[in-house]
């Protein structure tokens, strides 16, 4: 292991999140949400704070290591988890999620249009991310496997795989290292 992978991997699970969702992107996605929220009703603007756009990412990924049918579960009496009911109210997170935005929707061109981009909702999310996954150091040994990404959606890149647990999805080429970070 190289002295840049060693560095990695001594970070704190906060340092990590930090070094991918970098407050440039965090900083784009609060402009965006709130643009978006003055967009569908003007005389009600968002009041949120950067501080809880990370929370809400953050709550997203550990609700993704333990499957709940919704977000209410995570908050219930029953089978919630303290974690995220301390971290934000129900309210909160719903009000977030209706409004989280990544891109201006003034930009977006209609579908004739020879620019038109249907990645265009996500597009600079998706180039900031690219560029701070492109910055992980690579290991040594590395293992190239393609996984897909279940989902119900109606897409067009939503792919057909009988040989996956999940059969409909989007498929991902991932590059994982010996250690296990893919």
């Amino acid at each position: 292991m190289t002295r840049s992978q060693e560095k990695l991997w001594i970070w704190t699970l906060y340092q990590f999140f930090k070094y991918l969702w970098t407050d440039e992107i965090i900083s784009n996605i609060y402009g965006e949400s709130k643009r978006y929220a003055i967009q569908k009703n003007a005389s009600k603007p968002l009041t949120i704070s950067k501080n809880e756009i990370n929370q809400y990412l953050g709550i997203c990924i550990y609700a993704s290591l333990v499957h709940l049918p919704n977000y209410r579960a995570y908050c219930s009496e029953e089978l919630g988890f303290d974690q995220i009911k301390e971290t934000m109210p129900l309210k909160k997170f719903e009000t977030i999620r209706q409004y989280l935005h990544f891109n201006d929707n003034d930009k977006h061109l209609p579908r004739d249009h020879p620019n038109y981009d249907r990645l265009h909702k996500i597009r600079s999310l998706h180039y900031e991310l690219n560029k701070n996954f492109a910055k992980v150091p690579l290991e040594r040994y590395q293992s190239i496997d393609e996984q897909i990404c279940s989902t119900k959606v109606r897409h067009y890149m939503k792919q057909y795989l009988t040989m996956k647990p999940h059969k409909w999805g989007f498929k991902f080429f991932v590059l994982s290292g010996i250690s296990g970070f893919a």
